[in-house]
């Protein structure tokens, strides 16, 4: 990992830089700034071009079905079908990413629910896939599950967490338990050897939760190797959250808004195929294929995401179905 990567990832990973770094980013100052501008459009070029061939990430939705009722989740407002991967479906993928990106195996659903989680994280590790994770809950990662997982090479565990009590968890992970969530958790890290499985939570700063911040740190740092909190979205305009909830690169009025980095950041395939325009759509109402019937490939350098990709890079945001309102400003850097 080189210079820049470390420190990128220093900044996202630790709370105080990652503050400093959104506000100095959303300065008027910095972004009207000449040498700002020609250096970011320089990074924005650059990324694009490391691109072209193959998304740096599949994000695979193995299981869109879940077990909780979680405030400021999108599944109330879900339409679609859902459904467990099949797996000649993940086969098929895994072969395709095998030595070429990484992948992530989440989407909008928990992934323990599907129960041959562990067959499919196994089967991509021996295809070669780079690197293996996915985002959970914690409430089904038992310690049999957990066992499996790890020896099944998964690198990285991403826990969705909010709240560090029974009393402000409960609330917000309607359907699930604190107490369970925290001793699974204990047991994965207690599984943790050389580094792996990589173990990050998320927890949104809520409401309910804003206090106890110093609490999530003591309770899950020493079980965790970062802790990262986030503010809830409004996935592309579709839920209604206050206005100052979100942390934006640069405000939509300096007329300075860039391409979005979704669009050559990931691809991502929901659990019967379909691959949607990106992760802020929940329901695939744009959707650019399906990846039963083609290759990530072809959806990637497919002409509906190239049309798109086009219009972002020419500031036609309105032309794209969901972009035009998002307040979603992705960060190249």
């Amino acid at each position: 990992m080189g210079l820049y990567e470390k420190l990128h990832w220093t900044i996202r990973g630790s709370e105080k830089p990652r503050e400093f770094a959104y506000w100095l980013l959303s300065r008027q100052w910095v972004v009207r700034n000449p040498l700002y501008d020609a250096l970011y459009k320089r990074r924005i070029r650059y990324r694009v071009s490391r691109s072209e061939e193959f998304p740096p990430l599949v994000s695979v939705e193995t299981s869109g079905l879940c077990n909780a009722d979680c405030l400021y989740c999108t599944r109330g407002r879900m339409e679609r079908e859902l459904g467990v991967m099949p797996m000649e479906l993940f086969r098929k993928l895994a072969d395709e990413t095998a030595g070429r990106a990484d992948m992530f195996l989440s989407g909008f659903g928990e992934p323990l629910i599907d129960k041959g989680l562990e067959e499919k994280v196994e089967y991509a590790k021996r295809a070669g896939v780079r690197r293996v994770s996915f985002f959970t809950n914690a409430s089904l990662l038992v310690p049999d599950r957990a066992r499996a997982l790890v020896g099944a090479g998964l690198d990285g565990v991403d826990l969705s967490i909010d709240g560090a009590t029974a009393g402000s968890f409960n609330r917000v992970r309607r359907g699930l338990d604190f107490g369970e969530v925290y001793e699974n958790v204990k047991y994965l890290a207690s599984l943790r050897r050389n580094g792996r499985p990589f173990i990050r939570l998320d927890t949104l700063i809520l409401p309910e939760t804003e206090n106890e911040k110093e609490l999530v740190r003591k309770t899950f740092g020493p079980l965790t190797d970062r802790i990262v909190f986030r503010r809830p979205e409004s996935w592309a305009e579709q839920i209604e959250l206050p206005p100052d909830v979100e942390t934006p690169h640069v405000e939509r009025t300096t007329g300075n808004r860039e391409p979005c980095i979704h669009l050559w950041g990931q691809i991502n395939v929901y659990w019967d195929g379909t691959v949607p325009i990106c992760c802020k759509d929940y329901d695939a109402k744009v959707q650019l294929g399906n990846a039963g019937d083609s290759s990530v490939a072809e959806v990637w350098r497919g002409e509906p995401l190239r049309s798109y990709r086009e219009k972002h890079l020419t500031k036609g945001f309105d032309d794209v179905p969901l972009c035009g309102e998002c307040r979603y400003f992705s960060i190249w850097w």
